[in-house]
């Protein structure tokens, strides 16, 4: 592919869609790319397309590759005012940098996006504000929601807006970064009372809230916390962190807990809450 650059971007094009029927993807994904990096003075409309055709060829083979051939189109789209098709990039991202530690769960060792790649690869995408850095698949991932959230914001989107945001409060709480999380399911409340359709969700968007502060060994506000969500006042979901708040020992923790048990069902991610909160009051792990 020595002489990629002496071709036109049509031609390239053209090569990397017969290398995809003969699926060679990670040469097709190559290809893709040549031709964006000589449409990138011409046309950043067939840049984007590029490099989205690109990252579908890497997906294939390596994701690492996707991921940043991804980024890349984000970059462009955003760029062009596309702000829709910027925010479900970032938001694929996520969603492939999720399913790479799924897959490989010491990726926190070995996700090195742009470090694990070759020279002309981290050159290529170089070219469209790439650069090699490190990051946890999990970080990977709450920076690309937190993006999408604000491009879904600004396209007028609050349920894909709450989306991202919940989906990070839940990978930030489970990462250990309790207060981070209870930060954005207070912005999930505020987003909740604005739109009708999202008020369903305001209850469980406090309780979560409370629930990481809890875990993270703060004493909660209710007053506040209630003024801001009315809908939680008076439920089992306050009874229960309220509980929690005056609690001294593990005793009341799990008398709190078995009073709550009795009408309600705790999800898992409830369940990881609560023996967080248990283990604050200095006792071993619920069976």
């Amino acid at each position: 592919m020595a002489s990629w650059f002496s071709k036109s971007p049509e031609k390239l094009v053209q090569s990397a869609n017969k290398l995809k029927q003969q699926q060679q993807w990670l040469q097709a994904g190559d290809e893709f790319c040549e031709a964006a990096v000589l449409y990138k003075s011409k046309d950043e409309v067939e840049v984007a397309n590029c490099l989205r055709d690109a990252a579908n060829c890497y997906i294939k083979v390596d994701e690492r590759y996707a991921i940043m051939a991804m980024e890349a189109a984000a970059i462009i789209e955003s760029e062009q005012g596309k702000f829709q098709y910027s925010a479900e990039l970032h938001k694929n991202i996520a969603e492939l940098a999720l399913s790479l530690d799924r897959k490989k769960p010491r990726i926190d060792n070995w996700l090195s996006i742009g470090g694990a790649l070759d020279m002309k690869s981290k050159s290529r995408f170089g070219q469209f504000g790439q650069s090699s850095r490190s990051m946890s698949a999990t970080r990977l991932a709450v920076q690309h929601l937190e993006k999408a959230a604000t491009y879904f914001n600004s396209e007028g989107g609050p349920a894909n807006e709450a989306d991202c945001f919940a989906q990070m409060a839940e990978l930030l709480a489970d990462s250990g970064d309790l207060v981070e999380a209870a930060e954005i399911y207070d912005k999930l409340v505020e987003l909740a009372w604005k739109h009708e359709f999202l008020a369903l969700g305001a209850k469980t968007y406090a309780f979560r809230a409370c629930l990481c502060r809890l875990a993270a060994g703060l004493e909660l506000r209710m007053d506040e916390m209630e003024k801001r969500c009315p809908s939680l006042t008076g439920s089992d979901e306050c009874t229960l962190v309220k509980s929690l708040d005056e609690a001294c020992d593990s005793a009341t923790v799990d008398a709190a807990i078995r009073q709550f048990g009795r009408l309600n069902q705790a999800d898992e991610w409830t369940k990881r809450r609560l023996d967080a909160v248990r283990g604050k009051r200095a006792g071993p792990r619920l069976a």
